[in-house]
């Protein structure tokens, strides 16, 4: 499993985050169009390519549209911290991301599961495999030829 750049949908919210969390329907609603979009791109990638790849994939949407996926990213948050998925993971972060509570949540999640690798991606934000594809696709095939050779034997597993 690859998670780039994502919130730990188990972990508990805090009283700021479910706040957070419930009034982001209505402010959504309140954004004018091109500056949801703009900023959402801002906030999404810290180089000039990737903002304007994120624009043009988001231009594509309307307005109730791109307000439904963010709500709808909103609507998978469940306390279970309990929960575990017990498989391979690979987890990236961008070194500057600064979406939601990723920066607290992605690693403390990736301590706790096992298989988890956990890499941060330099020179990049939120959207990590754009901002800087060459460090986030030399780390993910690392990744995978680890995941190969425990498959395989070489090697002791994760841990």
């Amino acid at each position: 499993m690859v998670l780039i750049d994502t919130a730990d949908i188990h972990a508990p919210l805090n009283a700021i985050e479910r706040f957070g969390v419930q009034i982001t329907p209505a402010m959504l609603k309140l954004y004018p169009y091109e500056v949801l979009l703009k900023q959402s791109a801002q906030a999404a990638a810290i180089t000039p390519d990737a903002q304007h790849y994120v624009l043009d994939a988001m231009r594509v949407m309307s307005k109730d549209d791109v307000r439904e996926v963010m709500i709808g990213a909103l609507g998978v948050l469940r306390d279970a911290p309990g929960f575990r998925f017990n498989k391979p993971m690979f987890m990236a972060m961008g070194e500057h991301s600064r979406a939601g509570s990723i920066r607290k949540h992605l690693p403390a999640m990736a301590k706790r599961e096992p298989g988890a690798a956990f890499v941060v991606i330099p020179n990049a934000g939120h959207c990590c495999n754009l901002d800087n594809p060459d460090a986030f696709n030399a780390a993910l095939v690392a990744f995978l030829a680890e995941e190969r050779a425990i498959h395989e034997g070489h090697k002791g597993t994760r841990s």
